[in-house]
């Protein structure tokens, strides 16, 4: 009998107390600017062995941007509750996989089939649930919003971030041609981009803008704005380069093996069983891409050669 009630005591506190024990759980956070690599990068970590990965998982990103406005112990219980005890449980009980094969989130690009059919067979008891999450860890993917998180790894310090840098000509090109900072998606009576604003004169600033260069913005034509985007960001990023983990999308798609052996490496990760699929699709695609950088600002120019000169010592690529 005693050892019957020692086990349910044992099985009470694991329950009661997961948040708290999930402190000791790394998690890996991919970001960068938009179309820097964060995606490919997504695909690769969460293919890895032990890794539950979320693509851009909305209420998680909704509380990060709202990091400032919220008391911090409270904070981190809604993050530590969402990230674990919602995503990562349900995740391994086969409650909130995507298999949509058109979505970037679906299931079978990072998991195989094997493993998602042992999810699906049956019904967990949460005290199993919980023991299998103990040794996964959780990871998910943002892009501007990773501005934010060397202020989180303060009240959250288990935390590592991997950071995806590209060239700045290849990025800006890319976000023109998504169109997010054009005049027409920036107008309130539109359907947004995926990012959080302030309207300010009735036109759409991105919360990274500071208020000094509300007038920039909305002065500023489209490339000019995805040049803006790009330096904010990277800058941010690269003044908090002790916290973070840089990775060239450069050096990415011309060495996937060697980046992948130094992420497994300064991670403690090993290969999942899609993992080598993916990096034999990790390539150079050639396009044509416009010179955007030339008829930028002066200022903005310069500011973009320092960034160029910082990634090139960066982290994960040497």
């Amino acid at each position: 009998m005693s050892s019957r009630f020692s086990k349910i005591n044992i099985i009470f506190a694991r329950l009661m107390n997961f948040t708290k024990n999930t402190n000791k759980i790394k998690t890996i956070i991919i970001g960068g600017v938009g179309r820097s690599g964060t995606t490919i990068m997504g695909k690769i970590v969460g293919s890895l062995k032990n890794i539950e990965y979320f693509y851009e998982p909305i209420t998680l990103l909704k509380l990060i941007s709202h990091f400032e406005d919220i008391e911090k112990p409270v904070w981190k219980d809604l993050f530590e509750t969402c990230l674990h005890k919602d995503l990562l449980i349900n995740s391994l009980a086969g409650r909130n996989m995507n298999f949509n094969s058109g979505d970037d989130s679906y299931i079978y690009n990072i998991k195989d089939r094997n493993e998602v059919g042992n999810r699906l067979k049956r019904s967990f008891r949460r005290m199993e649930l919980i023991e299998s999450a103990e040794t996964k860890i959780p990871s998910f993917k943002l892009t501007d919003l990773i501005i934010k998180i060397p202020e989180i790894q303060g009240i959250i310090p288990n935390i590592c971030t991997i950071v995806m840098v590209r060239n700045p000509n290849d990025t800006i090109n890319s976000l023109v041609k998504k169109e997010w900072f054009t005049d027409a998606n920036l107008n309130p009576v539109n359907p947004p981009p995926v990012m959080d604003f302030n309207i300010i004169n009735n036109f759409r600033i991105p919360k990274f803008v500071p208020k000094e260069d509300y007038e920039l913005w909305i002065n500023a034509n489209e490339i000019e704005r995805c040049a803006y985007y790009f330096i904010r960001i990277n800058e941010i990023l690269i003044n908090n380069k002790k916290s973070l983990s840089f990775v060239s999308y450069d050096e990415l798609i011309k060495y996937p093996k060697h980046i992948l052996k130094n992420i497994c490496n300064k991670f403690n990760l090993s290969e999942g069983k899609k993992t080598s699929e993916i990096i034999s699709e990790v390539k150079y695609r050639d396009r044509e891409r416009r010179n955007l950088l030339a008829n930028l600002r002066e200022n903005f120019i310069d500011r973009i050669r320092v960034i160029e000169m910082e990634m090139r010592t960066l982290g994960l690529t040497n």
